[in-house]
């Protein structure tokens, strides 16, 4: 999430903003605002938010399975 912006991912920044999506390791300011710039403590910082606020989410809720060659 450090250095998440609304321009370079817009859908996943409005999920920072979502009510019962849980935040780690993110920095609040003095404000009480989220800054997401701030990797003052760690830039190891992650989100969980419900795959329905993403337009494109897998209907399966999962990952594509890709076709691999076997060796």
């Amino acid at each position: 999430m450090i250095k998440l912006s609304a321009e370079a991912e817009p859908e996943i920044f409005k999920t920072t903003h979502t009510f019962g999506t849980i935040l780690e390791n993110a920095a609040i300011d003095e404000n009480g605002k989220l800054d997401l710039d701030d990797a003052s403590k760690t830039e190891n910082t992650r989100a969980a938010y419900k795959l329905e606020q993403i337009a494109n989410a897998h209907p399966d809720k999962r990952a594509a399975i890709r076709a691999t060659s076997s060796c």
